[in-house]
């Protein structure tokens, strides 16, 4: 499932400014609008796969009308905006909606949002190919060990090989944890145009992803399932959200 948020600033002239790198906020207002047993539960355990944990939900970047300011580190939106949700948990999206149909608004920073409208959006198909998009960047990376004994992080980008190879594995991880059953072997991933690099500040840590359309064949039932667990790493931190654009070739 999906949910769509309308939101307006009733004050400042619906102007509304938040850090350049607003996840964590968004992130935070999730979990303290969610039933406090589920939040306790995604916060520190989530579903497990070969000691992999997932929270198996994700969210988009925020779109509306905005300006940057570079030196302030800042973005002001200067009209109403929208901001996605997805989960393949039924418990996560009700406990969400109902949470925000009750207060209808939200806080982000020290902005009190109204909330003018809720959508919910379905995410099956019954197709094996579909064309999507991202609402937040799709991230795929793997950790090396160095001579020293330390770590670094490679990041992919969508021309690479290793790109579709990583973004398949964690869908079937993702999968496998949920559903505690293996997941349908094929699935692909194909990039359609060109693709924006993202570099996202996360808490002080640098994450890379990108942003643009892809084509995606495979079984319709991981394809549904991908529709709401996202594609790639790091989803509950503001990626892997992505929204279909049409069914078929």
């Amino acid at each position: 499932m999906q949910l769509c948020l309308l939101l307006r600033n009733r004050q400042n002239d619906n102007q509304t400014t938040l850090p350049l790198q607003y996840n964590h906020l968004i992130q935070g207002m999730i979990y303290n609008n969610i039933d406090d047993e589920l939040a306790d539960f995604l916060h520190n355990r989530g579903f497990t796969y070969n000691e992999r944990t997932f929270k198996m939900f994700n969210f988009s970047n925020l779109f509306g009308k905005f300006s940057i300011d570079k030196k302030n580190k800042s973005i002001t939106f200067f009209s109403d905006m929208k901001l996605y949700f997805s989960s393949p948990m039924d418990e996560f999206c009700q406990s969400f909606g109902n949470s925000i149909l009750k207060k209808g608004e939200i806080v982000l920073g020290k902005n009190k949002l109204q909330v003018k409208e809720i959508q919910f959006i379905p995410t099956n198909t019954k197709s094996t190919s579909i064309l999507v998009q991202t609402l937040s960047p799709i991230v795929a990376y793997s950790t090396f060990i160095k001579p020293d004994g330390g770590k670094y992080t490679c990041y992919f980008t969508p021309k690479e090989p290793m790109f579709q190879e990583l973004v398949k594995e964690n869908l079937r991880k993702k999968w496998q944890a949920f559903y505690n059953r293996p997941a349908p072997e094929r699935f692909e991933i194909f990039p359609v145009g060109n693709h924006k690099q993202n570099v996202v500040i996360y808490k002080n840590t640098v994450i890379k992803g990108s942003s643009g359309l892809f084509r995606l064949r495979g079984d319709s039932e991981l394809l549904s399932f991908a529709l709401s667990a996202g594609l790639g790493s790091k989803g509950s931190q503001g990626f892997s959200c992505i929204q279909i654009i049409n069914e078929g070739r």
